[in-house]
């Protein structure tokens, strides 16, 4: 029992992190967009940028450890894709129309018609691309489910090599070595970046790692490594191509999908005290709220960005940004899981 509670509290930490890291992936571009790369600032924003990324990954796997273990029956499935649904249309809703009443007064009234009716196929904010795509998870999650039940740890590790060769490799290769990408007629159904993130949530639960101090030094090795690596490789893509050099900002490629193996690995090390694992869990079950509106209150409080850094440098103005934007949301979050009927999607 103690053991399931620690697993719960690790994943609870790990929605935290995965949810800051989003407002931080949506915030730090505006320090280094902003300014020529190879500078010091640049070098230690584009840092912070790649050290964020590890958010959906996470989030994917998360999902994996909790859904994949299980063959939940198709009613079960519709519950959770009407869910999914009703997050999509009812967040969208609030978002053209805050934008539409508040944020941008001068729009008229039949283009914010117009953005209502076409929330099923517009994504409404940079960041909740994600729901459209967790929708489709979620569509496909009970025949994923049936396959994950029937895989050996060498059919996992087979998968995972298979994924990973050519959905973060090949693609980096071909981006150097244009005939190192397979025919365009060579497909792998089923194979994907982000449905091998599930698995890999799955392979975590399934046959967990041992905790131990060595692990954890090489899982910070690693994350490093690839930080570096991508840090190194974004500042030479710049001197190739200023204009689009953010090749590497992809979350399918092979380096930030191994920091993201890192930080999960890193977190299910945590032990945890009694204390404040209630206090965990707490903020952790206000995440979901805080991602849906994450990006609505980046452009209500954005002009304190520019004022901030004409008071401090851009970099702790942004970490207050950031943070403010996280708190924010945090306490409308909070009275809106008081809500009966948002409670239950939220």
């Amino acid at each position: 029992m103690k053991q399931l509670e620690n697993r719960i509290c690790f994943l609870d930490c790990l929605r935290i992190l995965a949810c800051l890291a989003v407002i931080v992936n949506h915030t730090t571009p505006l320090v280094f967009q902003a300014r020529d790369p190879g500078g010091l600032t640049w070098f230690a924003s584009i840092t912070v940028f790649f050290a964020s990324k590890f958010a959906v990954p996470v989030f994917y796997m998360i999902t994996g450890y909790l859904l994949l273990g299980k063959i939940d029956p198709w009613p079960k499935a519709w519950v959770r894709i009407r869910r999914m649904v009703l997050v999509i249309l009812g967040t969208g809703t609030v978002y053209w129309l805050v934008r539409g009443l508040l944020l941008e007064p001068d729009t008229q009234p039949g283009q914010i018609l117009e953005n209502l009716l076409s929330i099923y196929r517009v994504t409404p904010s940079n960041a909740l691309w994600y729901l459209y795509n967790y929708l489709g998870m979620l569509l496909m999650m009970p025949f994923f489910q049936k396959l994950s039940a029937g895989m050996t740890r060498q059919d996992f590790h087979i998968y995972f090599g298979i994924s990973a060769l050519f959905f973060g490799i090949l693609p980096i290769l071909g981006h150097y070595y244009p005939n190192a990408v397979t025919n365009p007629h060579f497909g792998i159904p089923i194979f994907s970046g982000h449905i091998c993130m599930l698995f890999l949530g799955q392979y975590f639960a399934r046959f967990p790692l041992k905790p131990s101090k060595r692990g954890l030094s090489t899982a910070c090795g690693i994350f490093l490594g690839m930080l570096a690596f991508n840090v190194t490789a974004t500042w030479l893509e710049a001197g190739r191509n200023p204009e689009a050099y953010l090749f590497f900002d992809n979350r399918t490629y092979f380096p930030i999908l191994a920091q993201s193996v890192c930080v999960f690995y890193a977190a299910s090390c945590l032990d945890v005290g009694e204390g404040m694992t209630t206090v965990i869990r707490s903020l952790a079950a206000h995440t979901f709220p805080i991602y849906l509106l994450a990006d609505l209150a980046m452009e209500a409080l954005s002009p304190l960005y520019p004022w901030l850094t004409g008071i401090v440098h851009p970099l702790p103005a942004v970490a207050c940004y950031t943070m403010l934007i996280f708190l924010v949301c945090l306490l409308i979050a909070i009275p809106l899981k008081w809500i009966p009927g948002l409670k239950r999607l939220l």
